[in-house]
């Protein structure tokens, strides 16, 4: 099986970003993903099972989230590890008795205490990313 691979990567403004992840989502659900840059294009058919990884990170003067979709035939579910939420708030913590912390101690409000979280580690050193 020959390999086909199309790369993009650009600094683009929220709105641009938002159009492209809308467009994504919107050639998901049609089951048909074209994807054209210049010259170069790659037409994918995404099956009814897609397996979602997610890394999301952050550091002093940089945050990102990687999102991949991948599928083959004949993929089959997996029981999904933990509850994944993605929104614009702040998850509220809940307090736990056997936590022997006290409530003033900033280790006790950790994202870690409520449940799963995606953190992710960021390697790459002050050069640009290379993903």
């Amino acid at each position: 099986m020959s390999k086909n691979e199309l790369k993009y990567k650009a600094v683009l403004g929220k709105d641009q970003v938002i159009e492209h992840l809308e467009s994504l989502m919107h050639a998901v659900k049609e089951g048909r993903l074209n994807v054209q840059h210049e010259d170069q294009s790659l037409s994918l058919a995404p099956g009814e099972n897609l397996k979602l990884e997610i890394k999301a990170g952050a550091k002093e003067n940089k945050e990102k989230i990687e999102f991949e979709l991948s599928w083959s035939e004949n993929m089959e579910l997996t029981d999904p590890v933990g509850q994944l939420n993605i929104s614009s708030t702040e998850p509220e913590m809940e307090s736990f008795s056997e936590n022997p912390l006290q409530e003033g101690d900033a280790s006790s409000r950790s994202p870690a205490s409520s449940g799963p979280a995606i953190v992710a580690g960021d390697e790459s050193s002050g050069e640009k990313d290379k993903s």
